[in-house]
C-alpha cells in the first residue's frame, strides 16, 4: 500500500516493520525500519496514513498511533490505552482537512481527530452515537468539499468539521449501507465505493436533501403515574398547575414530519430551572424532580436529519405552588401551634397510664403493617429483576421483533406491578392478569417449552375478591425454573386452579416437572445456585398476614408420583382468607 505526499514522495507501508519513503526523482529509497523498532513491528500504510498541513505523516500502528514529525524526523508514539477516553484501537482510514485536523475512522463506534499543531496530544476528541453518529462501525471517512462523508455499516452520513455536527444520513435505501473497503472520486465528480464483491457509484450532489421542518409538540404530561392531556405546539401554549407535593413529573413530546422521522432529534429546556438547552438526542421525554415552587416554561424544538429546525419551540407554561410553611401566615400558625402543643402535652400525660395498653396494641398493629409493606417492597424489585433477565436475553440474541413484543408485555407488567404495590389488597382479576403476563413472558423466553392453563371456579367474583398482591408469583416462578425447565422429553405443563371454599381462596399450582428431590440434587451440583428469595419473602408475608389480621393463611407443598412411584411433578396449595 502506498501514499504520495505534497512534495511528491511516495510512502510505502506494510507488515513486519516495513515503512519506506521513495523519492521518484532521485529514486532514493529510505527505510525507517530501525527507527520503528522501539515502537512496533507492523505499522500499516495505504488509507491508514495521512499527511497533515505541516507535512507530518500520520499512520496507524497495530496497537496505537504513530506520527512522523517532519521538522525533527522523529516519531511520536501514542499507544493504545484501554482506560483512556480518547484512545482508539482498530483505527482505519485517515483524512486530513484544511484546518490542520486529521480525521480518523475506527471499527468501534467513534470518529476522532488529531491536529497538526498538537502532535503530542494524539487523539483530541471523539464523536460517537451520543453526538449523532448513526452506526457502530466507521469504515471510511472521506473529505468532500467542506464536509466529511462518514461511512458506517448503517450507511453514509455527512459531518461538518466547522460546527462539529453530524448532518444528513443516507441509509441502505440509497444503496449506501454495508461494509466499505475503499472510496475515491472520479474525474466526473462521482464517488466510487468498493465493497466486498461489488463496486458502487454515486454523485454526492445527486443525493436527496431533507428540507422539511418537523413541528414539535408535547404529547403528554405525567405526574407520577397520572397523565395530563395538554394542548400545545408552535404558536399555542397551555398552562399546567401543580401543588408543591407533585415534585416528580415528565414531559413526553414528538414532532409532525414525514421525511425520515426516525432521524428527528430534539432539544428541550425547562426555562427557569435548566441552565442550558438539553440537545442532540432522539429521546422523546424529559423528566424532572425536586423542582421548587415558581413559574416555568417548558420549551422543546425538533431538528430534522439536516440539522434544521422550525425555529418556533412548543411552549408549555408550568406553575408550581410554594410549600405552605414558607409563607408568612405559616409563622403565626407555628406560634399558635406551640401554645397548643403545651396543652396537648399536659393532656397526654394525664391520660398516659389509662391509654398504655391501647397504645401498645396499636403500636404492635402498626409495626406489623410496616413490616408487611416492607415485605411487599422486597417482592417487587425481586420480581422485576427476574423479568429484566428475560429482556436482556432477547437483546443479546439480536431478535428485535421478539424484543419489541417482550418489552411491550414487560411495560404492561411493570404498570400493573406499580399499581398493585400501592395497596395491601388488590382485585383478584388484576393479580391474575399480572401473573398471566409473567407466565407468557417466561414461555416466550424459553421457546414455549411448556403449556399453561389458568382455571377459575364458576361464579368466582374476580372483580371484588381482594387478595394480597404478588403472592402466587414466587410459587409459579419456582415451578417453572426448578421443575419445568429441567424436564427432558415430554413437554412441560403448568396448571393454576382457583376456587372459593368457606371464606377462603384455594389456589392450586401444579406442574409435571422433575419434582423437588431431583431439583434439589441439580441445585446442589450447580455452581450457579438460584436462591428462592421470592418464596422466603412470601412465606414471611403469610406469617405477617396471620399476625396482623388474625387470619389462618397457609401453604402446603405436595410431591406428585406416578403409579410406579417416580416423581411426576409438584403441587402447591395456597389458602388465603378472604
Amino acid at each position: 500500500a502506498a501514499m504520495q505526499d505534497s512534495e511528491g514522495n511516495i510512502w510505502l507501508g506494510g507488515w513486519s516493520g516495513g515503512f519506506f519513503r521513495l523519492n521518484p526523482k532521485t529514486r532514493e529509497l529510505h527505510s525507517f525500519r530501525d527507527a520503528l523498532k522501539a515502537y512496533s513491528d507492523h505499522p500499516l500504510g495505504g488509507d491508514r496514513m495521512a499527511e497533515d498541513k505541516n507535512g507530518n505523516i500520520w499512520m496507524r500502528e497495530n496497537d496505537g498511533l504513530l506520527i512522523l514529525e517532519k521538522a525533527t524526523g522523529k516519531f511520536i508514539y501514542h499507544p493504545h490505552d484501554p482506560n483512556g477516553r480518547k484512545s482508539l484501537r482498530g483505527m482505519g482510514r485517515m483524512e486530513p482537512d484544511s484546518d490542520g485536523r486529521v480525521w480518523i475512522a475506527t471499527n468501534k463506534e467513534f470518529l476522532g481527530y488529531g491536529h497538526a499543531d498538537s502532535l503530542d496530544r494524539g487523539i483530541i476528541r471523539l464523536f460517537g452515537w451520543k453526538d449523532g453518529l448513526v452506526g457502530s462501525h466507521v469504515y471510511k471517512v472521506k473529505k468532500y468539499r467542506d464536509q466529511l462523508m462518514i461511512f458506517t455499516e448503517k450507511g453514509m452520513q455527512l459531518f461538518d468539521p466547522k460546527s462539529l455536527k453530524f448532518g444528513q444520513f443516507y441509509d441502505a435505501g440509497y444503496g449506501l449501507g454495508g461494509s466499505v473497503l475503499a472510496i475515491t472520486f472520479l474525474s466526473d465528480g462521482r464517488a466510487a465505493v468498493g465493497r466486498p464483491k461489488a463496486l458502487a457509484y454515486f454523485h454526492p450532489d445527486g443525493l436527496a436533501t431533507n428540507a422539511e421542518l418537523p413541528v414539535p409538540y408535547v404529547t403528554a404530561f405525567r405526574v407520577f403515574d397520572d397523565i395530563y392531556q395538554i394542548n400545545n405546539g408552535p404558536g399555542r401554549t397551555d398552562t399546567v398547575v401543580l401543588s408543591y407535593r407533585q415534585n416528580f413529573f415528565s414531559f413526553e413530546f414528538s414532532a409532525v414530519g414525514y421525511n425520515l422521522p426516525e432521524r428527528t432529534r430534539f432539544r428541550y429546556m425547562l426555562e427557569g430551572f435548566d441552565e442550558k438547552w438539553q440537545d442532540g438526542t432522539q429521546r422523546r421525554f424529559a423528566a424532572y424532580t425536586n423542582v421548587p415552587g415558581g413559574d416555568y416554561r417548558f420549551l422543546v424544538e425538533a431538528i430534522n436529519s439536516e440539522g434544521l429546525s422550525l425555529g418556533k419551540p412548543s411552549v408549555t407554561h408550568l406553575h408550581i405552588s410554594t410549600v405552605w410553611y414558607k409563607k408568612a401566615w405559616a409563622w403565626a400558625l407555628v406560634a399558635a401551634s406551640l401554645l397548643g402543643f403545651g396543652y396537648l402535652v399536659y393532656r397526654y400525660r394525664i391520660g398516659q397510664v389509662r391509654k398504655e395498653e391501647r397504645l401498645k396494641s396499636e403500636y404492635e398493629r402498626k409495626l406489623a403493617d410496616v413490616e408487611m409493606s416492607a415485605l411487599r417492597a422486597q417482592m417487587n424489585p425481586h420480581f422485576i429483576f427476574n423479568s429484566l433477565n428475560s429482556i436482556e436475553y432477547y437483546i443479546i440474541s439480536n431478535e428485535p421483533e421478539k424484543a419489541s413484543d417482550y418489552l411491550n408485555r414487560f411495560s404492561r407488567l411493570i404498570r400493573l406491578i406499580l399499581q398493585n404495590s400501592k395497596s395491601t389488597a388488590v382485585p383478584l382479576k388484576d393479580d391474575i392478569e399480572a401473573l398471566k403476563l409473567y407466565i407468557e413472558m417466561e414461555s416466550m423466553r424459553f421457546d414455549n417449552l411448556f403449556d399453561y392453563e389458568v382455571k377459575m371456579e364458576s361464579g368466582l367474583d374476580m372483580e371484588h375478591t381482594l387478595v394480597p398482591p404478588m403472592l402466587l408469583q414466587p410459587y409459579v416462578e419456582n415451578a417453572i425454573w426448578h421443575g419445568l425447565l429441567q424436564k427432558k422429553g415430554e413437554k412441560g405443563r403448568l396448571d393454576l386452579t382457583l376456587r372459593k371454599n368457606n371464606g377462603h381462596l384455594i389456589c392450586l399450582i401444579e406442574d409435571n416437572g422433575i419434582g423437588r428431590d431431583a431439583a434439589q440434587q441439580l441445585k446442589s451440583k450447580s455452581a450457579n445456585k438460584r436462591k428462592s428469595f421470592g418464596m422466603k419473602i412470601t412465606s414471611d408475608r403469610l406469617a405477617m398476614l396471620n399476625k396482623l389480621a388474625g387470619a389462618n393463611a397457609s401453604v402446603n407443598i405436595f410431591d406428585l408420583k406416578n403409579k410406579n412411584g417416580t416423581a411426576a411433578g409438584t403441587r402447591v396449595e395456597l389458602v388465603i382468607p378472604l
